[in-house]
């Protein structure tokens, strides 16, 4: 199983992206937050393999690219889902994370997770 984390600051947005990483049998949500900081520490105490963030303003703030950057030092992997492709092109150009467009599927998530973790030959494991 693969640890994983959820950080949006709305609510609804969380709960929709637990539903989905319920369907993906190799993931597992050990916990979601509302901010970036929680995640971080969450990622200091180590074995979280995924980390997924909702972004949605921009410019995305220096504060949360710096967050972002940290958390890549304790082997967690980033996946930014947002529905802004000017989002998409602030955060790939730090070259640090991965990027899924909004809406998405569980399907989408589990390829995007094996993509962060250069996982080539993978089949994708929806539950029931």
């Amino acid at each position: 199983m693969l640890k994983c984390i959820c950080v949006d600051r709305d609510k609804k947005n969380r709960e929709s992206l637990e539903l989905m990483i319920k369907k993906v049998r190799d993931l597992h949500l050990a916990k979601t937050y509302a901010k970036l900081d929680a995640a971080l520490t969450a990622c200091k105490q180590g074995n979280i393999r995924i980390l997924f963030v909702g972004l949605h303003d921009f410019p995305v703030d220096a504060e949360t690219m710096a967050l972002l950057k940290e958390i890549t030092k304790h082997e967690t992997k980033i996946i930014i889902l947002s529905s802004r492709t000017s989002v998409m092109k602030d955060v790939l150009s730090s070259d640090m994370t991965n990027f899924l467009s909004l809406p998405t599927s569980a399907r989408r998530l589990w390829q995007a997770s094996m993509k962060a973790l250069q996982i080539d030959d993978f089949a994708v494991n929806l539950g029931a």
